[in-house]
């Protein structure tokens, strides 16, 4: 790219500020493109993150350190499409609405980054603040039709063992 820019100002004929300019764009054009394309890795992934683990183990990394776990009515697996459900309202929730808005702004759409913005955080709030109060249950859980719960962790007898 660099070389094509350097060839477009050198051939521009007397107008290398046009050429300058024509480059300047192509530059901003393929960093809005990388951009975009980042956001929308980091929204499949997460979404791909959360749904391999909850389908898997019925509990995310952070779920496992604090001892949570993920269940409907006592099954032992979650199943694909709670799921899935369940990993669509969270990424959507944690990092989709903010990554329109980032891509609303990056594109120079600052009206509707800012409106994607109070979505985002209406969003965010919506989905976290049920599971702090009343029965617990986030969004994702009252649409997935899951609890979080305390998971059973096997217990040694210490006495049994001692010698």
């Amino acid at each position: 790219m660099v070389g094509r820019g350097a060839w477009e100002v050198i051939t521009s004929r007397g107008q290398p500020l046009d050429a300058g300019g024509r480059v300047w764009d192509d530059l901003w054009g393929s960093a809005v493109r990388a951009v975009r394309q980042a956001f929308a890795a980091l929204v499949l992934i997460t979404f791909a993150y959360h749904f391999t683990a909850l389908v898997s183990t019925n509990r995310t990394v952070g779920k496992l350190l604090f001892g949570l776990r993920v269940s409907h009515a006592g099954r032992r697996r979650l199943g694909p499409r709670r799921a899935a459900i369940r990993a669509l309202v969270t990424t959507v929730a944690d990092v989709g609405c903010f990554a329109v808005a980032c891509i609303a702004l990056i594109g120079g759409s600052y009206a509707i980054a800012v409106l994607c913005w109070v979505v985002a955080v209406a969003v965010f709030w919506t989905n976290g603040v049920p599971a702090l109060v009343g029965r617990g249950r986030s969004l994702a859980d009252r649409l997935a039709g899951t609890t979080v719960g305390n998971m059973e962790l096997p217990r040694r007898d210490c006495r049994a063992t001692v010698r």
